[in-house]
């Protein structure tokens, strides 16, 4: 399914399907969270926290870079956010997630991923 942003999807049909499923795993997120009883599950149990080495983790990653070496911020958007989702402690995760919102022009929500970026570095803080 496509987006009505995408109006230019990616060559590579192996990206195309990635974000494919990103657009899947986020809605079934979203539709997850609106359907949790008022104060019942914490939004942390709805999502899946995997290590930096899982492949998808680690797949993720990859696509993510490689759109971001090319400035497809539209396309890595969905990306960085399924793998926030993945990985939301891994600083690798919100940093990426941080600077597609900030090159996107959204420096709050920006602002607050790289918070966020930062707590998850605790005492080893990147340059």
């Amino acid at each position: 399914m496509q987006s009505p942003i995408d109006h230019h999807p990616p060559a590579d049909p192996a990206l195309r399907e990635l974000l494919d499923a990103a657009r899947q795993q986020l809605q079934a997120l979203a539709s997850s969270i609106r359907s949790a009883p008022a104060g019942g599950v914490p939004m942390a149990k709805l999502m899946d926290e995997r290590p930096a080495a899982d492949p998808q983790v680690v797949e993720l990653k990859s696509a993510i870079d490689g759109l971001l070496e090319l400035g497809d911020w539209t396309h890595a958007l969905p990306l960085a956010t399924w793998l926030f989702s993945l990985a939301r402690n891994d600083p690798a995760a919100a940093y990426r997630l941080g600077t597609c919102l900030q090159r996107m022009g959204k420096p709050a929500e920006a602002g607050a991923v790289f918070a966020h970026c930062s707590l998850c570095e605790r005492d080893r803080p990147s340059p």
